[in-house]
């Protein structure tokens, strides 16, 4: 077997919106750091995503020693800095669980408001915010949909591309970890792995939604439901559900970049 390498890392600091593509990474327990750390909310508390509002794909971020700057599809932006967050929590409910979310403030709510053109709060995973993976709920995990990193292989997307005759995109996908050097869709058959200084247990494929359907460019739906189409001519299981990435979870904190090695473990 050729070696196997860490090919891309990408975060996600706002759920739903257009991700980063970092050359190294420090590795929480929970995730990446600032990974899926903000989420957007309706006023009832219930999370609001890219599925609805797909314009939030255009909605780029940047790091900042201390927080997040946000540039909008129109060009407007803002700043957001953690130390000037109320203290104040709220419950946000993500995919039926409910997590004591920090208020960021009234100027992100309107901003947000007004460039999603809906009424929404902005929320952080501060110092009092828990929550558990499903299977796992001694393992902590942010506003991820439901584990901590996504893992694709670059082998799996071109078999993908392949069989629908079509080049799909990867951030199509959005994967926080990216491989070459391995046949597609060998990571459904690794139990764990190591990256730099971190071990990932490979825990449970990740089920596919109609957010992939949505060109990250033109924000336009493919035609025929792609690729979920192709994907569910070969890639449902036993529930019908189409799969396609391994949901990943670190035993440890520590660095990763992009050449690491992948050494399989058990």
């Amino acid at each position: 077997m050729s070696d196997i390498n860490l090919s891309a890392i990408n975060v996600y600091p706002i759920k739903s919106t257009a991700g980063i593509a970092l050359d190294r990474s420090y590795v929480e327990t929970s995730g990446l750091s600032f990974d899926r750390r903000f989420i957007l909310s309706d006023p009832a508390g219930d999370f609001i995503s890219a599925r609805k509002y797909p314009q939030m794909l255009h909605f780029r971020t940047a790091l900042l020693p201390d927080g997040l700057y946000v540039i909008a599809p129109d060009g407007d932006s803002i700043a957001i800095h953690i130390p000037e967050f109320f203290q104040n929590y709220r419950q946000v409910n993500v995919w039926g669980t409910e997590i004591n979310a920090q208020l960021c403030g009234m100027q992100f709510d309107e901003w947000f408001s007004n460039k999603l053109d809906v009424e929404c709060q902005l929320l952080y995973f501060g110092e009092q915010s828990e929550r558990g993976t499903p299977r796992f709920p001694e393992k902590p995990v942010s506003f991820a949909d439901g584990y901590p990193l996504l893992l694709i292989s670059e082998a799996s997307l071109e078999d993908l591309s392949q069989r629908a005759d079509k080049q799909f995109d990867m951030r199509q996908f959005r994967p926080n970890i990216v491989v070459e050097g391995c046949t597609p869709f060998a990571e459904d058959g690794w139990n764990a792995i190591k990256i730099g200084e971190v071990i990932f247990d490979v825990v449970k494929p990740c089920t596919r939604c109609v957010m992939t359907t949505y060109h990250p460019d033109t924000l336009e739906r493919m035609l025929k439901s792609e690729p979920l189409k192709t994907l569910a001519s070969y890639r449902r299981n036993d529930k019908g559900e189409v799969e396609f990435g391994q949901n990943i979870i670190p035993r440890n904190e520590g660095i990763i970049q992009t050449g690491d090695q992948i050494e399989l473990i058990g």
